[in-house]
């Protein structure tokens, strides 16, 4: 009784009265303050970690975008956070700027860079494209992640066109945007198969399809008025995404790839379940060659600053295969990438790997290079 009368009266009482305007201004005024302190939190955390020096020609004025009143920081897992420190060590001023207001477009003009907050949400992530899309091509500056990185975030329909034309390995996978082709595949592959949404993140999104039933109800669903996803505005609509399933894939291994520094990681997949990502069941030992290789040749087809790539390994196939990768992710903190036990990654030099002791943040690694780039094209 009492938890019905919570669901029923409390919550959606506080959801009404959140939108008065003095307790919106509380609520804005409890968010600058956990700004700084978590700002200050964070410092403690990362005080053994290595600092990024940077040498620059001259000094940019750095916009940080952040969307709305999302300006509160999380020690845990908000990369405004990094970007603020790393600045700030390197005597960079910058600035945190709400790129959602109308005049947005005006005022942005005043950065020599912009560095981006990335949100994986459809509607924001649709926002930040049309945005830095204009900002680069039209007002002529440098943004960090720049459209080219960008456009094929969350995107794994455009990831799969991409991986097939560039050669790269990756799970046996069906993508159409045809009705009539979507059955007709239905009736000759092999269950079950998985199913995927395009944009979608920690295994959400992801369904196992075991038969031929199923697998039309979906199909139809999708090529008529959609299927609903997790997102309440977002429907799966007109494109079915297959993946073979790979039952032996123990494991999802993630490699993260910043300039010639290798990070990365074991995904273990939980008992009863196909799905590592998300299940938080990490093991941090040595990297495969192959795989490192391959997340490398990602990197460098997608040009990307910073990108980690999802594989799994099949004995069927007797090799790493990709399948999906991302410019961004779960925040990686200096002390969580480790090599058993030890933090540190791979140095690749020479057509060698060698791993290398050392915490470093990955949002720093991408920085440096990002301004380093931008230092050099004013030359």
């Amino acid at each position: 009784m009492p938890n019905r009368f919570v669901k029923s009266k409390i919550i959606p009482g506080l959801r009404r009265i959140s939108w008065i305007p003095f307790v919106q201004k509380g609520i804005l005024k409890h968010k600058l303050r956990a700004v700084e302190y978590n700002k200050k939190l964070i410092d403690e955390i990362i005080q053994n970690s290595e600092k990024i020096y940077l040498h620059l020609k001259s000094k940019p004025f750095v916009g940080i975008m952040y969307y709305g009143d999302n300006i509160i920081i999380n020690p845990i897992n908000d990369n405004k956070l990094r970007y603020m420190n790393f600045l700030e060590y390197n005597n960079i001023e910058y600035e945190l700027y709400n790129v959602c207001k109308s005049d947005w477009f005006q005022n942005v003009t005043k950065y020599d860079v912009i560095i981006w907050d990335i949100s994986s949400q459809p509607s924001r992530l649709e926002e930040a494209k049309n945005k830095i899309f204009i900002i680069e091509t039209i007002l002529g500056k440098k943004c960090y992640p720049s459209f080219e990185n960008i456009y094929s975030y969350e995107n794994k329909v455009l990831q799969y066109y991409l991986y097939n034309i560039y050669n790269l390995p990756y799970v046996p996978t069906f993508v159409s945007n045809d009705l009539a082709e979507s059955l007709n595949f239905i009736e000759h592959c092999s269950f079950p198969i998985v199913s995927k949404i395009s944009t979608g993140s920690g295994s959400r999104g992801v369904t196992l399809i075991r038969s031929k039933r199923y697998a039309k109800r979906l199909i139809n669903a999708v090529f008529s008025s959609g299927k609903n996803t997790y997102y309440s505005y977002l429907k799966q609509k007109d494109y079915v995404y297959f993946q073979e399933y790979i039952p032996d894939a123990e494991y999802d291994l993630r490699v993260i790839v910043i300039g010639n520094k290798l990070f990365g990681y074991y995904r273990m997949r939980p008992h009863k379940d196909f799905r590592a990502s998300g299940a938080n069941l990490i093991e941090k030992k040595e990297l495969p060659e192959e795989a490192m290789r391959t997340a490398i040749s990602c990197r460098d087809y997608l040009n990307a600053t910073m990108i980690a790539v999802d594989m799994i390994y099949s004995n069927k196939y007797n090799k790493f295969m990709i399948i999906e990768s991302s410019i961004f992710f779960g925040i990686e903190t200096a002390e969580q990438l480790k090599v058993n036990d030890v933090p540190g990654y791979y140095l690749y030099e020479d057509n060698k790997f060698i791993f290398e002791e050392g915490k470093y943040w990955v949002q720093d690694l991408a920085i440096e290079i990002f301004l380093k780039e931008w230092d050099n094209s004013r030359i």
